[in-house]
């Protein structure tokens, strides 16, 4: 099962995320969040302490998402779709040459979308290997085709004015009695009267993606691998 979590409005806090990750991966385990334990690795992102059940965890604005699976790694990002794509250059050290062309000749409008798409699916595939955004990553171009030898598929939606894009392994045959990974279990879109995540500084080149503001587009984004909907409040996704 791999099973996904979005919510948008979280109190800004380390602490407040993991709480959240708790009572959800609590929720598919059924069993109180209270009851779950948390474990983190070296680069401090949390990992389960239930053996063979793999999860990850996003944050950008008000929006944190998280992906939970027992069949195959996982890796999850969310970003807010920022209005253009003006800094993409800038973005050099995460991005391939071939992405930032990708970019660059979208219609100006779509740009800030297809930016989103190009850097989620990078950020995703970096935590599935649990590596962090390395200089390696240049030299991979994932969108809008993998160049050969990742050992992963990607599913990325456009929900509200976020991108939402979670990447599973292919490589999952060590995990016995598992099959392919399966289609989404569902994906819920929370509102909280908590305080919004502060929207974080532009960061230096190749740091992090960038502030976003404004745009409030819905709907799934064109040329996407993931078919998505919204239907009173609540999203579902599955891989295509």
């Amino acid at each position: 099962m791999i099973r996904l979590s979005l919510h948008r409005g979280i109190e800004s806090s380390r602490d407040a995320r993991h709480r959240w990750l708790r009572e959800r991966l609590g929720e598919a385990l059924g069993v109180p969040g209270r009851s779950v334990r948390l474990q983190f690795d070296e680069r401090g992102a949390p990992v389960s302490a239930l053996g063979d059940y793999d999860l990850s965890l996003s944050h950008h604005g008000q929006w944190i998402a998280a992906v939970f699976s027992d069949e195959a790694p996982v890796g999850i990002d969310v970003l807010t779709v920022p209005d253009d794509a003006d800094f993409v250059a800038d973005t050099a050290l995460v991005l391939s040459p071939a992405e930032i062309a990708h970019v660059m000749s979208a219609d100006r409008s779509s740009q800030g979308a297809v930016f989103a798409t190009c850097w989620t699916r990078k950020e995703a595939y970096a935590k599935l290997l649990r590596t962090g955004l390395t200089g390696d990553l240049r030299t991979i171009t994932l969108t809008p085709e993998q160049s050969g030898g990742e050992p992963a598929a990607f599913s990325s939606a456009r929900l509200c004015d976020c991108m939402l894009t979670v990447a599973v392994s292919r490589d999952h045959q060590s995990r016995s009695r598992r099959q392919a990974p399966s289609p989404f279990v569902g994906l819920g879109v929370q509102n909280s009267s908590m305080s919004p995540i502060p929207r974080p500084h532009r960061p230096r080149e190749g740091t992090g993606p960038p502030s976003t503001s404004r745009h409030t587009s819905t709907g799934p984004m064109r040329g996407t691998r993931t078919k998505g909907s919204m239907v009173n409040g609540a999203a579902s996704m599955r891989m295509t």
